[in-house]
């Protein structure tokens, strides 16, 4: 049900936090702050599960994201340009997020899951 994140380290290039070149990432959104607070909030969680988005909707972590989300169901916010999906196991043990600019063929994208160790890189060739 949920991609392997281990299967994706080898098509993942991982890079560090430098700016990104014009044109090739959507603005005002910092992918690793945000997957941070998505992590300290689903480790922060009650009752041992973990929360799907509109459950971390009104999280204090999330406060900073919260007027520029716009929901899209449970599973997904568009942020400043970006697309955030978090997917959560049916008995909710496990979640797998990603973030990445829509519209923008080689922005950079970032990848996490209850490891709580964030990904982040670009499509091959780009």
């Amino acid at each position: 049900m949920f991609p392997n994140l281990r299967s994706l380290l080898p098509l993942v290039a991982l890079v560090g936090l430098a700016p990104a070149a014009s044109g090739t990432q959507a603005p005002d959104v910092d992918g690793v702050a945000l997957l941070r607070r998505l992590n300290t909030a689903q480790a922060n969680r009650q009752a041992g599960t973990f929360l799907s988005l509109a459950g971390l909707r009104d999280h204090e972590l999330m406060a900073p994201y919260r007027e520029r989300a716009t929901p899209h169901g449970d599973h997904e916010w568009t942020i400043a340009g970006h697309r955030l999906r978090l997917l959560v196991s049916p008995e909710r043990t496990h979640y797998t997020a990603t973030l990445h600019p829509e519209g923008v063929a080689c922005g950079k994208a970032w990848f996490t899951s209850e490891s709580g160790v964030i990904l982040s890189g670009q499509a091959l060739g780009c």
